[in-house]
């Protein structure tokens, strides 16, 4: 029924018109405006020291909220560290990056000008006519000297770039460390959907010590709602720093945590990716997944990684006919999306 009505609501559109919104920056903005214009009443601010929490009409799921962490050092935890971390490799594009980012021209690298415009740059010479007082005005403040400078106020330097550079960051990152991660626990099986966002570090440590009491006195763990995953949203897009490298014996939260026991024959991955847009950045495209973090997705899922650009996933040559059948079955996919049934039975 749902879907029936989502149907009617919302047109059909083509690939190239779904293409035409994500690249102009649309689609968030849109959707976000549809969510908020459906609900009804307030909204609910979920919290992970509260829950689970439930779905109307859904009868029996349980919903928990990972993240986002409250504590103000996690959230400015961003990238991984140590073993956390699946390696960038550089080769291929990446190489070019690096290499063509150490050709700029500027004395100072962290400046967007040339380097002729260097911070004890001045005026090569005084205007003519001046009197005496704006010859030593002129002299002190504007006439290029081998001499220290009295005053550095009227220079081109690179310290104003530093709080400019800074907020960009923390807009960006701090703002994806600060994403709602929730865990869909199906009712029957105990299967569970889990959705990261764009979640960092910070957020995926504050995961560890999560637990919730049911009604009947049982306790729930981060660790085990990770452990009967079946699905997993990978984090803002297959990027280095938004999924942790790891196995099932280590203390943080990270991949090795997920799909574990029997549900590791049905753990799915799925890569959101707009590969038509993120080429077409510059100056640098985004090539994502990174392939190390792309990899580890298809060993610990046997091959079952569904990437949004891509129209199928690839049967590794280690999984029988049988197994992959087994997937695919539960798998319907077109030009604009994947349908894939998880079975609470």
């Amino acid at each position: 029924k749902l879907q029936t009505n989502a149907k009617k609501e919302n047109k059909p559109i083509s690939r190239d018109e779904a293409f035409s919104l994500a690249l102009s920056g649309r689609s968030n903005k849109e959707a976000l405006r549809y969510l908020r214009r459906k609900i009804a009443g307030k909204p609910l601010f979920m919290n992970s020291k509260r829950g689970p929490y439930f779905l109307p009409g859904v009868k029996g799921a349980r919903v928990y909220s990972f993240g986002p962490p409250k504590d103000e050092a996690l959230l400015l935890s961003l990238d991984p560290r140590s073993n956390e971390e699946f390696k960038l490799a550089l080769d291929g594009p990446a190489r070019s990056l690096f290499s063509a980012a150490s050709l700029t021209s500027s004395a100072d690298p962290s400046s967007p000008f040339n380097a002729r415009h260097g911070s004890k740059l001045r005026a090569k010479r005084r205007p003519a006519g001046l009197n005496a007082a704006q010859r030593d005005f002129y002299s002190k403040y504007y006439v290029k000297s081998d001499e220290p400078a009295e005053e550095d106020w009227q220079s081109i330097g690179s310290d104003w770039m530093q709080p400019t550079e800074q907020l960009a960051l923390r807009l960006n990152s701090e703002v994806n460390n600060t994403s709602l991660v929730i865990a869909i626990e199906l009712p029957q099986t105990g299967k569970v959907l889990f959705f990261t966002g764009d979640a960092q570090r910070g957020n995926w440590i504050s995961w560890k010590d999560l637990s919730w009491t049911l009604g009947n006195g049982t306790t729930v763990t981060a660790r085990d709602l990770l452990a009967r995953t079946v699905f997993y949203k990978v984090g803002h897009h297959g990027s280095h720093n938004a999924t942790l490298k790891g196995t099932a014996a280590d203390e943080f939260p990270n991949l090795g945590w997920m799909g574990l026991g029997e549900m590791q024959n049905e753990f799915v991955a799925m890569i959101p990716s707009n590969e038509k847009w993120a080429l077409a950045r510059r100056p640098w495209p985004w090539r994502h997944p990174l392939k190390a973090i792309d990899e580890a997705l298809k060993d610990n899922a046997r091959g079952r990684v569904l990437q949004t650009n891509i129209n199928s996933a690839k049967k590794p040559s280690y999984v029988s006919a049988g197994e992959w059948k087994k997937f695919t079955q539960r798998l319907d996919k077109n030009d604009l999306y994947f349908d894939l049934t998880i079975s609470d039975e």
